[in-house]
């Protein structure tokens, strides 16, 4: 996947309804990984639409049970 169709983490944040700290303890627990890790202690990261998309479906079907 070319990094043009990546996202990066305001837009990720966004789709999942959370703030950036909870997307950060999701990378950090495994449950999404980002594609790209850029440079740096504080480097973005960029993710797959579609990784997020779907996490975005499995964190809904857990709040519904």
């Amino acid at each position: 996947m070319a990094n043009a169709n990546l996202i990066g983490s305001a837009q990720a944040c966004q789709t999942l309804g959370v703030d950036k700290s909870t997307l950060s303890r999701l990378v950090k627990s495994g449950d999404i990984t980002p594609k790209v890790k850029l440079p740096g202690r504080n480097g973005a990261m960029l993710f797959d639409p579609r990784d997020v998309n779907r996490l975005c479906l499995d964190r809904g079907a857990a709040r519904a049970k």
